[in-house]
């Protein structure tokens, strides 16, 4: 299943038409049908495509409240990682917002295993809804190859957004180590989309750069 067919068949509830003066103020009326709507129940796709990525064995409990939709104890594998977390929709705007908060566990990334922690907010459909993505959280990661040093280990804070369509990441706090030294730096996505990385201990500098899960020093 591809997730814009499941954006298809829900777009009466989450894209509606509205006056012009609730759309400059943000806000649409509840039509009598939504403000009725009262669902619970469990959610079970064994495979989802989402903007390129697919989700199998998503599982979740459905909880349905007018203009408030909570998909709890969501669980679902992304190339062998494990997810878990918590979606909540607001269909009470003239467009749905979206936030998801929860973890990822033992996800491939640099020959390594990367774990991570946060929140991710949206709005809109289609298009819109990766023009709008905003996510923040932590993340560590084990048994790393970035070619010149042996295997190592990583932690730091991450910030990711979309700028004019192209996805700007941000990393601070990160903590580096080798079975010889411990590093630590901060990294940013560059002008011609590649992500620098710049990392010092004591008087030694280690820069990390290319893009994303293919990082060399």
């Amino acid at each position: 299943m591809c997730s814009s067919d499941l954006e298809t068949e829900c777009l009466p509830a989450l894209r509606r038409g509205s006056s012009l003066l609730a759309r400059a103020l943000g806000r649409a009326a509840l039509p009598d049908w939504l403000k009725a709507r009262q669902v619970e129940g469990t959610i079970q796709i064994d495979r989802l495509a989402v903007t390129g990525a697919r989700l199998d064995g998503v599982r979740s409990r459905l909880e349905w409240d007018a203009g408030r939709v909570e998909f709890g104890n969501l669980d679902a594998t992304l190339a062998h990682a494990a997810i878990k977390g918590r979606l909540a929709v607001d269909l009470s705007g003239s467009l749905p917002a979206y936030r998801f908060t929860g973890q990822v566990k033992n996800l491939p990334w640099q020959s390594g295993g990367l774990d991570a922690e946060g929140s991710l907010t949206t709005s809109g459909t289609g298009a819109q809804l990766v023009a709008s993505l905003v996510s923040t959280g932590t993340f560590s990661g084990t048994g790393l190859d970035f070619g010149a040093i042996a295997p190592c280990r990583a932690s730091g804070n991450y910030s990711l957004v979309w700028a004019r369509g192209v996805p700007r990441l941000k990393l601070t706090g990160l903590n580096l180590r080798t079975d010889e030294d411990v590093y630590t730096g901060r990294g940013a996505t560059q002008n011609d989309g590649k992500l620098l990385i710049v990392l010092t201990s004591g008087a030694k500098e280690l820069r990390l750069a290319g893009i994303p899960g293919k990082l060399k020093v």
